[in-house]
């Protein structure tokens, strides 16, 4: 396997940031989207509503200079008509607006466990805190600790690394050492705090790091487990992004629910 694939690896990692920024604010785009929507629709219903009306007035007004004598009763019909007419336009424009604020897309792998909801990426269960916001983007599951803001949240997602033959031929260790080397220096030159590999046999072989660095000029610190699937192929990374400057309570509660979801990593 060349070096050139895991440095591709990397760079899937580094540029998950800018995805959850895009991410993070989709659900305020969105809601912008549909106001400026149903205000086009409002405005459409009026206009339509207008030239209706000025149909009806120059239906009245022939009326009128054909014969002298209709009636007030002739006269009215139009309106009741039009009022009619605007009344049924109002209410399925009012039921098209109400359907489309409350739809809702569910993640179709997600199953609620009360304080959690697990989720599935390839051939790996786990699962995440309630409390956090889940939102998905091309391979990438997020969970934002705030909708507004990407300084703290897990990214979870699966990608093809090498063949499995591949893999055994260049060692899974050395795959990993090459991984770690690489992330280090594409966050700032940063540096690996701390790292444990585990084989698990037939299956998979794995590690847990913690590495510190920079993105974007802010100070990052980003514990994660890298997995390595020896029957496909797959990396899967868990990987929390964290402000490095945190105050030791903070960290403990976010690092909480990391760990919990590293725990609940199941083969499926």
């Amino acid at each position: 396997m060349k070096k050139s694939k895991l440095i591709t690896v990397m760079a899937t990692v580094i540029s998950v940031a800018t995805v959850a920024t895009a991410c993070a604010s989709s659900s305020k785009e969105t809601k912008k989207t549909k106001k400026t929507k149903d205000d086009e629709e409002i405005e459409e219903t009026e206009e339509d509503e207008t030239e209706e009306t000025e149909e009806e007035t120059k239906k009245t007004k022939k009326t009128k200079a054909t014969t002298e004598e209709s009636t007030e009763d002739t006269t009215e019909e139009p309106t009741t008509t039009t009022e009619e007419e605007t009344t049924t336009t109002t209410t399925e424009e009012e039921t098209t607006t109400t359907t489309a604020e409350t739809s809702d897309t569910a993640a179709p792998t997600s199953k609620d466990l009360g304080d959690s909801v697990q989720h599935s990426v390839g051939a790996y269960t786990y699962s995440f805190s309630k409390e956090w916001e889940y939102k998905e983007q091309s391979i990438y599951q997020y969970f934002f600790e705030s909708v507004t803001s990407t300084d703290n949240f897990m990214m979870i997602y699966k990608t093809y690394m090498a063949s499995p033959s591949q893999l055994k031929s260049y060692g899974y260790d050395a795959i990993m050492d090459e991984f770690n080397k690489q992330l280090t220096q594409q966050f700032g030159n940063g540096t690996l705090d701390s790292c444990t590999k585990t084989d698990g046999g037939d299956k998979d072989y794995y590690e847990d790091i913690v590495i510190s660095g920079s993105y974007q000029g802010a100070a990052k610190k980003l514990p994660m487990r890298v997995i390595l699937d020896k029957e496909t192929g797959d990396c899967y990374v868990f990987c929390m992004f964290m402000d490095a400057n945190l105050d030791s309570a903070k960290e403990a509660a976010i690092m909480e629910k990391y760990n919990a979801c590293i725990a609940s990593i199941k083969r499926s």
